[in-house]
């Protein structure tokens, strides 16, 4: 800012000009025009300087105000950043640490002198250390210029590891280039817990669900058991379609009994019992028990001979398929066609954005389609919802039971119908881990949005 003094300064020397001018009156009259010109000249600049003085001053006084105004910015910036209640960090490019606020200091157990220099890496647990590169990377790429929610475990100076749920984001300069990072970090334990409470609770509530679902099942094959019997009594002059009533009756009964053995295991915790099996056996005795009394209904099954194993409890997805197949038969009471496809899936990550939330792995997707009436929209978004049925002796368990099952054995069931047109059930099956060597051919699923 300028001073009274420079002020005082610029007076005196318009006043030393008076005095020069006053002499120079004794001069020739030539010299005397020439400088009083020069006078005149200084004088006109003396104004100048005196207005652009004053406006030098009045901006250095914004000036000022400005500085004040920034540093109190700053000031209640650093408050923010101090205080938040979250973990903040801000790194270079390459994950350095130069900027860590308290909370982060808290959650890593550290002091600022420990922390500041160190990678964020060195505070990521080993196993989560490639999906950390794979974030930084994209990062440091502008792939992605924010990443919300993504949970990472962590681990503090103390080498105590927990949950965290990370916000990520670049920072970069006038050309676009990342120059720096900021991560806001918070610790999710607590949410963790209450995630699995959650999921306890969901537990003990699906569990009733499927003891009604498999009384519901038991109760259908008691009654092919008694439609068995009595076809046998009718059939008691012809030994031999006496003797093919009572093999399928045997096999209803071997139903129920695994069905019972599935009981227990609910109640040992035993669910689900996973081994390796063939759906295409499965589906043979399936369709062996269910079409023989819907002589007017077609069944056409393709299955190709290289399709994957599946990796799940045999009893419990003979289950699901059972009820898809029943629900399909009783939509065509008039006739019809079942239509069952299968097909080898690989699951890709970077594909599974808007998919069911399916892991990454190798899956047998198998579509069960009828050429019915098809279910209304209003109906389709209820149709796995415990107890809600449209029939009139129906339970509503049936599919609800299967969804729980699927979702059981970290698959996915889904239901695509058009009315008028018919339904198709679509089931993603776990495949057994031993596939690697079809990696090469697999199929790639499609993406729903």
């Amino acid at each position: 800012m300028l001073s009274e003094h420079h002020y005082k300064k610029l007076d005196s020397a318009c006043e030393r000009l008076t005095v020069l001018a006053e002499q120079t009156s004794r001069l020739p009259e030539h010299y005397q025009k020439v400088v009083s010109s020069a006078l005149n000249e200084l004088s006109v600049s003396h104004l100048e300087m005196q207005t652009l003085l004053e406006e030098l001053g009045q901006q250095n006084q914004q000036l000022a105000a400005s500085r004040v105004a920034l540093e109190d910015e700053r000031r209640r910036y650093q408050e923010l950043f101090e205080f938040a209640p979250d973990g903040y960090l801000v790194t270079d490019r390459e994950g350095t640490i130069f900027e860590a606020n308290s909370a982060a200091l808290k959650l890593f157990k550290v002091e600022r002198d420990f922390i500041i220099g160190k990678q964020l890496s060195d505070f990521v647990v080993p196993e989560e250390s490639e999906r950390y590169n794979r974030i930084l990377k994209e990062l440091q790429e502008s792939a992605m210029q924010k990443t919300c929610d993504w949970r990472i475990v962590l681990k503090s100076g103390e080498n105590k590891i927990f949950p965290a749920s990370f916000t990520a984001g670049a920072v970069c300069n006038v050309e676009g280039e990342v120059i720096g990072l900021r991560w806001l970090f918070s610790d999710i334990s607590w949410r963790k817990k209450m995630e699995e409470e959650m999921l306890k609770a969901d537990k003990l509530e699906s569990i009733g669900i499927l003891a009604g679902g498999i009384a519901h099942d038991f109760n259908n094959l008691l009654a092919s058991l008694m439609g068995h019997i009595s076809l046998a009594r009718v059939y008691k002059d012809s030994p031999e379609k006496v003797l093919q009533r009572l093999d399928l009756a045997e096999r209803v009964i071997v139903q129920a009994k695994e069905l019972i053995h599935q009981l227990f295991q609910f109640s040992k915790g035993d669910f689900p019992d996973c081994k390796v099996f063939s759906v295409k056996k499965a589906i043979d005795n399936i369709l062996d028990l269910s079409l023989d009394n819907f002589s007017c209904i077609k069944c056409f099954c393709d299955l190709p001979p290289d399709l994957f194993p599946v990796e799940a409890d045999e009893t419990q997805i003979s289950q699901v398929i059972h009820n898809v197949i029943i629900n399909a038969l009783q939509a065509m009471p008039e006739g019809g066609t079942i239509q069952i496809s299968g097909e080898n899936i690989y699951m890709d990550e970077a594909e599974n954005i808007c998919f069911p939330p399916l892991a990454q792995r190798d899956y047998l997707r198998l579509s069960i389609s009828d050429t019915g009436n098809g279910i209304p929209l209003e109906y389709l978004q209820k149709i796995f919802d415990p107890f809600f049925t449209t029939k009139k002796e129906g339970t509503g368990l049936g599919l609800a039971t299967s969804y729980f099952i699927v979702k059981k054995h970290s698959g996915w069931i889904e239901v695509d119908s058009k009315v008028g047109e018919g339904t198709t059930f679509h089931l993603y099956l776990p495949a057994s881990s031993g596939n690697n060597k079809f990696r090469d051919c697999r199929t790639k699923t499609r993406t729903i949005s």
